[in-house]
C-alpha cells in the first residue's frame, strides 16, 4: 500500500510551480466549476492555475502530498482565517492581473461583481464574524488522476485540519461538483449550505462545506 508524506512549502521552484500546474490541468480537464472560473477558455487554464499557486506561496500556504521518492501528486492551497486569495494586490500582481486582462468582458464582469455578490449574500452569512476569525480555508485541492482513490486527499486534508486546530480553529472549502461533495463528506465534512452561483458559462450549484473539531483528537 503506497504512503503519502504532506508538506509545507514556502518557495518554489519554476519547476515546482509547472509541477503543480500540471497536476491542476489534469485534475481538473472537463471539469465544469473550473471552466466557468477560466470563463470557458481552456488556454487560460494553466494561467489561472499559476496565479493562484503564486498567490497563495506569497500570503497564503501550500501543501503538497509527496509519493516516498519524493514525486509531488496532490496539493492544496489554503489561506489562513481573515486572509482570501487574490485579496491584495501583491497577490493579483503575480499573475492574476494578466490572466484577467485576457478574459471577455462578461467573464469580467462575473469576477467583480456577480462571484462576490452572490458569496456575499449567501455564503459568508453561513459563518458568524467569530467562527471567520477561525476559518481555514481552501481554494483548491488537486490530486494527479494517476493517484486520485489512494488517499492522497484525505492525507493532505487530515493534516491541514490537525494544524487549524491546534490553532483553535477549523477548516472550510466549497465544491460544485456532486462526485466531490460525497467525498468531502467522507473526510468527515459537513455541509453549512449551498447556493446557486450564475455565470456565462453555466450555472453551478456551490456548496460549502465545514470540518470542525468535536472534543478532544
Amino acid at each position: 500500500m503506497l504512503s503519502f508524506l504532506v508538506e509545507l512549502v514556502n518557495t518554489m521552484s519554476e519547476q515546482e510551480i509547472d509541477t503543480l500546474t500540471k497536476i491542476n490541468t489534469k485534475a481538473y480537464a472537463e471539469d465544469n466549476p473550473w471552466e466557468v472560473m477560466i470563463g470557458g477558455d481552456w488556454s487560460l487554464s494553466e494561467d489561472l492555475a499559476r496565479a493562484m499557486i503564486r498567490a497563495t506561496l506569497l500570503e497564503g500556504q501550500v501543501y503538497v502530498v509527496k509519493t516516498q521518492n519524493g514525486k509531488i501528486v496532490s496539493f492544496g492551497l489554503w489561506f489562513k482565517p481573515q486572509t482570501a486569495i487574490f485579496s491584495t494586490a501583491e497577490q493579483r500582481k503575480l499573475g492574476f492581473d494578466e490572466f484577467f486582462a485576457k478574459l471577455k468582458p462578461e467573464v469580467k464582469y462575473w469576477y467583480t461583481h456577480t462571484y462576490p455578490e452572490i458569496a456575499q449574500k449567501y455564503a459568508e452569512p453561513l459563518f458568524t464574524d467569530e467562527e471567520k476569525k477561525k476559518r481555514w480555508w481552501c481554494y483548491n485541492l488537486a490530486t494527479d488522476p494517476e493517484y486520485q482513490g489512494l488517499g492522497c486527499a484525505t492525507t493532505l486534508v487530515d493534516h491541514v485540519y490537525q494544524v487549524a486546530v491546534k490553532a483553535e480553529g477549523f477548516i472550510g472549502l466549497a465544491t460544485a461538483l456532486e462526485l466531490n461533495l460525497k467525498k468531502y463528506l467522507s473526510m468527515a465534512f459537513h455541509e453549512r449550505g449551498s447556493f446557486l452561483m450564475p455565470s456565462p458559462i453555466s450555472d453551478t450549484t456551490n456548496h460549502v462545506l465545514t470540518r470542525e473539531s468535536q472534543g478532544p483528537e
